[in-house]
C-alpha cells in the first residue's frame, strides 16, 4: 500500500476521512493496511471523529 499523503481523502465504510485533519489518524492509516483501517474505524468511529466536521 502506498504511503498516505496529507492531501489524500480516504473513504472507509462510507465515511470520508481527511488524514491531514488529524495526525494520529494519518499515522494509524499509514501503519496499517486498508483491512486493518476498516476494523479500527468500525470500532472507534465516534471516539476518533466526535469533534470533526465530516460533511466538508
Amino acid at each position: 500500500m502506498p504511503a498516505i499523503r496529507e492531501a489524500d481523502v480516504i473513504y472507509i465504510n462510507n465515511f470520508k476521512f481527511e488524514p491531514s485533519l488529524n495526525q494520529e489518524i494519518r499515522q494509524i492509516l499509514t501503519a496499517s493496511n486498508l483491512c486493518d483501517g476498516v476494523k479500527i474505524f468500525a470500532f472507534k468511529p465516534l471516539a476518533a471523529f466526535a469533534d470533526m466536521d465530516l460533511t466538508t
